[in-house]
């Protein structure tokens, strides 16, 4: 079942010749609420990038360079992103 965590040491396995192929594939949603802003256009880094805390305002030149529309938009002094993520341990959090 998902999130079952097998034990591969397992004599069985290992007399059936059984193998662990790691693999993880999973589609993750990132929801934004900017005002007048509905074509957000996010590159893989810089979604990694907000996740972990190093672009921190909406007017980062990764953000800006993929959206020259929304410098414009954005409100005044600078809005601060602001993350809301899950405390607990999930397969999103692994694939961020």
């Amino acid at each position: 079942c998902c999130g079952q965590i097998l034990d591969m040491s397992d004599p069985e396995f290992i007399r059936r010749g059984m193998q662990m192929l790691p693999l993880f594939a999973v589609g993750v949603a990132v929801l934004y609420n900017l005002h007048e802003v509905d074509d957000l256009v996010l590159s893989r880094s810089a979604v990694n990038k907000l996740f972990l805390g190093d672009i921190v305002s909406w007017d980062h030149a990764e953000i800006v360079q993929h959206n020259p529309h929304i410098a414009s938009l954005l409100p005044q002094p600078r809005e601060m992103v602001l993350r809301v993520v899950r405390r607990t341990k999930s397969g999103t959090t692994t694939a961020l």
